[in-house]
């Protein structure tokens, strides 16, 4: 969508260091707000896709500890900024790597944790992660059960206004918001609806539990597999750092970005050539195809959508020419 070139644009100019302390600050509003925006257009197209059933289930094997470690992370700042306390209880036996869809997990955790963050003033919000065994599965009739079957916990809890009880019964519907969310003027209403349906086709379900004046906890479990031991071995520690360019002694690296939208194909053009790769552009899949017969780049980025050869012809244009297949 045009907020990638508003949003990447932003992010470029706030690397600028002859900005002074007043245009930085207005470059993180554009930011936050478009990020708002950004949220609230794909919460529509989410619950759009989820009504007309378009909605699969991506299970890959993931460090869950990892994962959990990095949302932590990115809530921390305005945790500290509303002097809330947020803390993560992963109980020891839950184990690192997992099989499921990281994506709608982290998805529905960074939303919980977003909401008890955006309406808790003062106390506590804690995510808790625990392992729970068959029986509590068999409990809850959920039936694809197999000897190696677990279920893991999520809640989370925090001291915030709390909901009303007749409140709770349209928590998860679209649309609908507590009387707290309304006079917050955020959001659309969709958040917690979402959540429910991708707790639903992961084969658990959403469920809340409030005292108002007191808090709130959302909590649901999910069944899983049990991994090999030897999954183990991709468990790996990392934090994201900045990228100030190519190391020392590399290459000289050619890209092609392909792309109809001049904004788009500017942006990754300054990105990478601020890093140190040479980059050149194309509008449309017929100027690729003139460009990498030309200069043969190590990388091509390929937009898929665009008018007389879209992404898809061009690549196999591309691929079935000598020296094709090596392209990347």
């Amino acid at each position: 969508t045009p907020l990638n070139a508003i949003l990447g644009f932003t992010q470029l100019m706030t690397r600028d260091t002859n900005l002074g302390e007043e245009q930085q600050e207005n470059l993180k509003i554009i930011n936050r707000s478009g990020e708002h925006l950004l949220k609230l257009i794909n919460d529509i197209l989410e619950m759009s896709k989820i009504e007309v059933g378009q909605i699969t289930i991506n299970e890959s094997q993931f460090n869950l500890h990892l994962m959990l470690k990095s949302i932590e992370e990115m809530l921390r700042l305005k945790a500290n900024a509303k002097k809330l306390n947020l803390s993560f209880e992963i109980d020891s036996d839950v184990p690192r790597i997992v099989e499921t869809d990281e994506g709608k997990l982290r998805q529905i955790i960074i939303n919980l944790l977003g909401n008890a963050l955006k309406f808790t003033q003062t106390g506590s919000i804690i995510l808790k992660v625990r392992k729970e065994s068959n029986a509590r599965l068999t409990e809850e009739q959920i039936e694809f059960l197999f000897a190696d079957t677990y279920s893991l916990y999520f809640g989370v809890e925090d001291t915030g206004p709390g909901i009303e009880p007749e409140e709770i019964k349209q928590l998860f519907t679209p649309f609908e918001q507590t009387k707290v969310g309304r006079i917050s003027n955020e959001g659309t209403g969709l958040g917690l609806s979402i959540c429910h349906k991708f707790v639903e086709l992961m084969g658990g379900e959403l469920q809340a539990e409030s005292t108002v004046g007191q808090g709130s906890i959302f909590y649901f479990q999910l069944p899983l597999r049990k991994q090999s031991a030897s999954m183990g071995a991709t468990n790996q520690e990392g934090k994201q750092r900045k990228i100030l360019g190519l190391a020392d002694n590399q290459p000289n690296y050619k890209i092609l970005a392909v792309d109809d939208v001049p904004a788009s194909r500017l942006l990754l053009n300054k990105l990478l050539t601020t890093i140190g790769f040479e980059v050149k552009e194309a509008g449309d899949g017929y100027e690729a195809i003139a460009l990498w017969k030309e200069w043969q780049p190590n990388l091509i980025l390929m937009d898929m959508r665009m008018p007389i050869i879209d992404g898809y012809e061009a690549t196999r244009e591309i691929k079935a020419q000598s020296g094709g297949k090596e392209t990347i």
